[in-house]
């Protein structure tokens, strides 16, 4: 199968230092009863996406949405980043699905640090990829929140919360981190969505997640989800020894990059994207 390669990153005029997400908004409320792993046991499942990637808007709604059905997420901490192939440049930001997916990508991730209980943010995360691909692209900003608007009140999340951590700027700031971790993925990310467990990326094969998540889980409660399963080393022997290289522009200024909106999976197995938005 071929895969689209992953977009490397430029950020152009815009500094800003690499920092990792804080423990604060990766923290997900981890249950504590004996039954549930102890949070130092716990397994890390990283998903890279884009909002308006129909793939990651598949995987999570009809895959990775399995976990919470099962007991598999007592032992997961789920990191969830909205950036994917997104883009800086001249102090914006630029998505290959249009303004709608930027907004959309900064929305969820204040969601992911407002409430950072991840069975919170997960479903809200899930009611918003839904509704967006029910109402298909919209053009303001007033439709843009009837996407996410009626997922927040099903859940019990403040609307008002939200649109202030967009409207103040502070959104941004989370995308900016979003997008240095994306650019420090050591190999980089050849599709979407992308998906590391404990820091090893399943590249096609990350539909079958859980089985990796039972593999990396060292507890002592072992989740009803990973029993009378049968593992093999093969999964190991996949794992990748590569180098992320950077790419240093010979002089001047870096070149404006582009957005693409061809790089999310393999078109033979999935439908195409809607169209882009205008702006």
């Amino acid at each position: 199968m071929a895969y689209c390669p992953g977009f490397f990153i430029i950020v152009a005029s815009l500094p800003f230092m690499l920092i990792s997400l804080s423990e604060s908004s990766l923290d997900n409320g981890n249950l504590k009863t004996s039954s549930h792993a102890n949070k130092h046991d716990k397994v890390t499942l990283s998903l890279y996406y884009e909002s308006l990637c129909p793939y990651s808007s598949s995987f999570i709604s009809n895959d990775l949405a399995q976990a919470f059905e099962n007991d598999l997420h007592t032992i997961l901490k789920l990191r969830l980043v909205p950036w994917g192939n997104a883009i800086i440049y001249d102090n914006r930001t630029e998505c290959p699905h249009g303004e709608e997916e930027c907004y959309l990508n900064t929305i969820e991730g204040c969601v992911i640090d407002l409430w950072p209980h991840m069975m919170k943010h997960f479903n809200f995360i899930d009611c918003t990829e839904k509704r967006s691909s029910q109402l298909g692209p919209v053009k303001t900003t007033e439709d843009w929140e009837q996407i996410w608007i009626p997922c927040s009140e099903e859940f019990g999340m403040s609307a008002d919360l939200i649109k202030e951590c967009y409207d103040s700027g502070y959104g941004l700031e989370l995308q900016l981190k979003y997008a240095n971790e994306t650019a420090s993925l050591n190999p980089p990310f050849d599709f979407l969505p992308w998906v590391v467990v404990d820091d090893f990326p399943l590249y096609d094969d990350y539909q079958n997640y859980t089985k990796y998540v039972c593999e990396a889980y060292k507890g002592e409660h072992k989740p009803k989800a990973c029993k009378d399963q049968h593992f093999s080393s093969s999964g190991v022997a996949r794992k990748a020894s590569l180098a992320s290289e950077v790419r240093k522009p010979e002089g001047g200024p870096p070149p404006r990059p582009s957005p693409r909106t061809d790089c999310c999976k393999p078109e033979s197995t999935v439908p195409k994207a809607s169209p882009d938005v205008e702006p």
